[in-house]
Formats: structure tokens, C-alpha cells, sequence
């Protein structure tokens, strides 16, 4: 019980220390193996090592837990994720969410980021064609 107790307080305190780290717990609802699954998502890229390490304690005192999107979560780790460019204009605020899930883009920048890398970059860069825009 003190195990359970020492983990329990711990995992609190972190979550309580690293915002929007998000804890879940549920009942499958087809599979009677386990009673719950414990679930840590933290996607952003500020948040990503400190989720990653939160898992890994958790896992080592003998619990189990699991990783939202644990595909996206590897590409991530291996460098093999996509970021997405925006409009100068855009704010960066949630801008992920302007491309398809099936991209895989977590994090996002403006062309003018890359600064003097541009020249390099810019041949690896996919651009999607933009809407044609008719007068009204």
C-alpha cells in the first residue's frame, strides 16, 4: 500500500508541477485483461521529455501506463516527423491543427525561422497549393 501511496503522491506533485501534462484513466471496453489503463499525454514539444520521463518512472515502480499516440511519439524521438509551415501572419498558437492528422505535424514555424538555413532547407520542404481566391 505504501508503494501505491509514494507512487500515487509523486505522480501528483508532478502533474501538479508540469501544466498540461494530461493523466488518464479508463476501462477498456472490450477487454476484460486489464481493469484500467493509465494513459500520460504531453504532445507538445515543451512538454515531451518531461512526459517521456513520467512514463519511464512510473513504468519502473512496477505500474502499468501507456503514451498517447506512442507512432507519433517515436517519429518524434527519431526525427522523422513532419513540421509544418505557416503564414508569417499566423500565430503559432495551436497552428498544428490547420494540417491533416494523417501528416503528422506537431510543431509548426514561419519560413522566416529558418533563418540562414533556408537555402539548405527549402529543397526538402512539400508546399501544398493555396486556394485560388476569385473576387466576389
Amino acid at each position: 500500500m505504501s508503494k501505491v501511496l509514494r507512487a500515487t503522491d509523486m505522480l501528483i506533485a508532478l502533474l501538479h508541477w508540469l501544466s498540461h501534462i494530461t493523466l488518464t484513466v479508463y476501462r477498456p471496453r472490450y477487454s476484460q485483461q486489464n481493469r484500467f489503463v493509465v494513459e500520460l499525454c504531453g504532445e507538445s514539444w515543451t512538454r515531451l521529455a518531461e512526459t517521456l520521463k513520467m512514463l519511464y518512472a512510473i513504468h519502473e515502480a512496477g505500474f502499468p501506463i501507456t503514451i498517447t499516440n506512442p507512432e507519433s511519439v517515436r517519429k518524434r524521438l527519431l526525427a522523422q516527423d513532419n513540421v509544418g509551415v505557416i503564414p508569417s501572419y499566423d500565430s503559432y498558437h495551436r497552428a498544428n491543427q490547420y494540417f491533416p492528422a494523417k501528416q503528422d505535424v506537431f510543431e509548426v514555424l514561419h519560413y522566416k525561422d529558418l533563418g540562414r538555413y533556408k537555402r539548405r532547407i527549402t529543397p526538402f520542404i512539400t508546399w501544398e497549393p493555396l486556394p485560388i481566391l476569385r473576387p466576389m
